[in-house]
């Protein structure tokens, strides 16, 4: 009789006793016509050569290929039985391994293999799935029958890492040909014979979390204009069903399609003010997805200028629109000058702006790095020059936060405290931090820094409970200052002299970017670069059994308004080791912490996962190409989205592709699965650079595979 695998069989030939195999239920020693759910009976047989295919050096990667645990000839062979119906052998009826006296000694090779007659069957019709558990991977404690964390429900969540499986196609390069579970059916007293059978698929297990999908929408500026993903079903929204058009793109009085969006700016209700980088900017509703107007706000003299940033403050039942001159990007430099509009009536008339400058003001002689609104003012950071020719002398070579009131005509007084600045100067832009560690020395000398600005009530106890609280980003910590006590600055350190800011040590460097949560409990932080702290995992090598391997850390750092007296990181991102690394090692300058706190953009979990199969590339790491540039993000209640600042047609997100998404339950990022792939197959893709065939960030690009530069992000609720 032909035991039924589609891509062929022989004839069954009677059993000859003595032969034999171990047998497991689910793991389980035991008769074999003996299941959890019920009895089987019978006592088939099964006949079959394993080889490896003929093509199968050429699926990975030449760099990862002679490191990673696959193809190992000398692997155990495992059967795997499953009712017609379960497809893919979630529950398997048997799961048995074949011991040596039911295999003749040969390798498993590209074109040849052992026999193997597997005895003790039970009769009947069956999903049949064959795989070498590698010796590798059950050397880690990843055997089928081991207890191994897993989220695969497939094949019983019992293959791992360096096991092949059953394929009916032959590798090809860069390709993992499906595991397949062929049709089977077993004789009582009768060996089915399949001759030789091809293990071609090499496994690999998601390491990403599940998609955290969830009502509403985040809408994305890129160059044309604004894009939708619908984040209950992570989809990019066309414009109409079936049109394949994605962008909203705004256009001007003339009905000219507009080009060369530069930012984003939130105004009253789900209006937005699309920012453009000629100098305009036009007004837009991201619920109805409609252009309010075309009339335009102009900003002049902005030739060669980035009039990117700015916000809508309300007054006396005006809105009046801020801009300064600075792009979207954090890092990105700043210029001298800042524009102002009363942009009440734009839905009914066209609007300029007035622009101001250093002949103005002194302090615009160098431009803000960030802006934002508290009531009826303006809080405006900047980096002020050691040789500025005005402003206050206390601000040079500091980080400085202005305080600006707004006149009846929305025109900004610089100099709100009877013709003086109302002035922060908080510290130097590479200042260093000390704590119990020691000076923890910043290390971004010579690059951009632009001091990112915060507010929220914090919601606490002690003196602070109800207070507004304006957080300004530094190199190492952010400060924090009372807006209900004149601005005071919050000290995090009675012990230690002075006025201490919050801790953001281990977090990175430079926090140039903050958003509140949606439920307004929690402020987040991103820094621009990474940490000077690392994080490392032991990689054993052959003369050093203690070597490790550091890897790079940038966290986002999540500031709980519910704690105690001060603001601190929200406990329920503090604790745990979300990525695996070794603990609290002091290999370096500064001892790593035990715990790993926050949201990890930089995917330090991956370097781990990889490191543990594939210790000999660590030359070559998941890291790689995948640091962001110049990062800006959004929060939702159930993730954190990131955009990266590159040029045009560049996300600046490296490996992550247009956006990077992170799931806030599990604080890992999303690896999104390529075209029909169930996942994202890290070891498949080898340890290649920032192109599409390595991008595992979201694609916001479903009609091509281009890749977008993208100019800001906003979470719109349903």
């Amino acid at each position: 009789m032909c035991g039924g695998l589609a891509w062929g069989c022989s004839d069954s030939s009677e059993d000859k006793p003595g032969d034999g195999g171990q047998k497991a239920d689910q793991g389980d020693q035991g008769d074999a016509s003996t299941k959890s759910d019920g009895k089987l009976t019978g006592n088939a047989s099964l006949s079959f050569k394993p080889t490896w295919g003929k093509n199968n050096g050429t699926q990975l990667d030449p760099l990862w290929k002679p490191s990673l645990p696959y193809y190992e000839g000398d692997s155990a062979v495992v059967v795997m039985l499953c009712k017609v119906d379960d497809t893919s052998c979630e529950s398997p009826v048997i799961v048995k391994e074949i011991d040596a006296e039911a295999r003749t000694t040969e390798p498993i090779q590209s074109s040849f293999g052992p026999e193997i007659v597997v005895k003790g069957l039970p009769a009947g019709s069956f999903k049949l799935m064959i795989f070498a558990d590698g010796t590798t991977s059950r050397a880690k404690g990843y055997a089928w029958n081991s207890t191994f964390s897993t989220k695969e429900k497939a094949w019983g969540g019992v293959v791992s890492e360096g096991d092949m499986m059953l394929s009916s196609t032959t590798p090809e390069k860069g390709e993992n040909p499906p595991a397949e579970a062929a049709d089977v059916t077993l004789e009582d007293g009768k060996t089915s014979e399949l001759g030789t059978v091809t293990l071609s698929h090499l496994h690999e297990r998601d390491i990403s979390p599940d998609v955290p999908k969830e009502p509403g929408n985040m809408v994305v500026a890129v160059d044309k204009g604004l894009r939708y993903v619908d984040l209950s079903t992570y989809n990019v929204a066309e414009l109409s069903a079936g049109t394949g058009v994605y962008t909203h793109q705004l256009v001007d009085s003339a009905d000219t399609p507009l080009t060369g969006v530069c930012g984003m700016v939130k105004g009253k209700g789900d209006v937005v003010y699309v920012l453009y980088q000629s100098g305009y900017a036009y007004a837009f509703n991201v619920k109805t997805r409609k252009q309010l107007s075309k009339n335009a706000v102009t900003f002049p003299q902005a030739s060669n200028a980035s009039p990117c940033k700015g916000a809508l403050l309300s007054k006396g039942g005006k809105d009046y629109l801020y801009v300064i001159n600075a792009d979207a990007n954090p890092i990105g430099p700043t210029d001298e000058g800042m524009w102002y509009a009363d942009v009440t009536t734009l839905t009914t008339q066209a609007v300029t702006a007035t622009y101001l400058d250093k002949k103005d003001e002194a302090i615009l002689s160098s431009g803000f790095g960030d802006l934002v609104v508290h009531g009826e003012e303006l809080y405006a950071s900047q980096l002020t020059p050691k040789n500025a020719s005005g402003g206050p002398q206390k601000c040079k070579g500091k980080i400085c936060v202005f305080r600006i009131t707004v006149g009846t005509k929305g025109a900004p007084n610089f100099k709100p405290k009877t013709n003086a600045y109302d002035a922060s100067a908080l510290m130097e832009p590479t200042a260093s931090f000390d704590n119990a560690q020691g000076t923890i020395k910043c290390l971004t000398s010579g690059k951009i820094h632009r001091a990112g600005l915060g507010i929220a009530t914090f919601d606490g106890s002690g003196t602070l409970k109800g207070h507004d609280l304006l957080f300004v980003g530094g190199c190492l910590e952010v400060k924090v200052l009372d807006l209900n006590a004149d601005a005071e600055q919050v000290d995090f350190d009675s012990v230690r002299a002075g006025k201490q800011g919050f801790d953001a040590t281990v977090f990175g460097q430079n926090f140039a970017s903050f958003q509140l949560a949606p439920d307004g409990k929690t402020l987040w932080a991103l820094p621009a670069y990474k940490a000077v702290i690392h994080f490392d995992i032991k990689v054993p090598t052959a003369g050093d059994p203690d070597h490790r391997q550091t890897f790079n850390r940038m966290m986002a750092l999540p500031i709980s308004l519910t704690s105690a007296d001060l603001p601190a990181v929200d406990s329920a991102y503090a604790k745990g080791n979300i990525d695996d690394h070794q603990g609290p090692l002091s290999l370096g300058d500064y001892k790593a912490p035990a715990d790993d706190p926050g949201i990890d953009i930089n995917h330090g979990h991956a370097v781990v996962y990889q490191m543990t199969w594939a210790p000999s590339t660590a030359g070559a790491t998941f890291q790689s190409a995948s640091i962001p540039t110049g990062p800006t993000f959004a929060i939702t209640p159930k993730s954190l989205w990131i955009r990266g600042s590159g040029t045009s047609g560049v996300s600046g997100l490296g490996k992550g592709g247009n956006l990077g998404v992170y799931d806030l339950a599990s604080r890992r990022a999303v690896f999104f699965s390529h075209a029909g792939q169930d996942y994202y197959h890290y070891f498949l893709m080898g340890p290649g650079g920032a192109d599409e065939e390595h991008f595992f960030g979201f694609d916001l690009t479903p009609e091509g595979s281009s890749e977008l530069a993208t100019y800001g992000l906003l979470y719109v609720a349903n």
